[in-house]
């Protein structure tokens, strides 16, 4: 599997439906139920020549996580690549994509425990 890293643009999810900001982990350590809880972090899709490609880091989670890859169309967002696993590792979801379109992409996190997130959106041709 290969990993793909882009700049640290990202959503932290914190189980139980709390969002927490990138920068904004130095406070959450504080907070000892929050620093326990399973976090997923979802990364900006990155647009390549014949794919998308999305990043999901789930470090410390021992549960079920659901990511899906959506892209936006003029009646809304649609999913184009769901996936499940359980447990902590990096995920990658990768969707082939024809030469020419252009569309915006998010990756949406949730776990079932509890809590979703939604990763910045990148707006790219294939």
């Amino acid at each position: 599997m290969r990993v793909i890293r882009s700049a640290i643009v990202g959503t932290t999810l914190v189980a139980g439906a709390i969002s927490v900001a990138p920068g904004a982990q130095a406070a959450q350590a504080s907070h000892p139920a929050a620093a326990s809880a399973c976090q997923i972090r979802l990364y900006r899709p990155e647009v390549r020549r014949a794919q998308i490609a999305a990043t999901v880091w789930a470090p410390g989670c021992k549960g079920w996580i659901r990511v899906e890859l959506q892209r936006h169309r003029s009646w809304g967002w649609q999913g184009i690549k769901k996936l499940e696993f359980y447990g902590p590792g990096p995920k990658t979801l990768y969707k082939g994509c024809k030469s020419g379109n252009t569309f915006t992409y998010r990756l949406v996190g949730s776990v079932f425990s509890g809590g979703s997130g939604t990763s910045p959106e990148r707006r790219g041709t294939c």
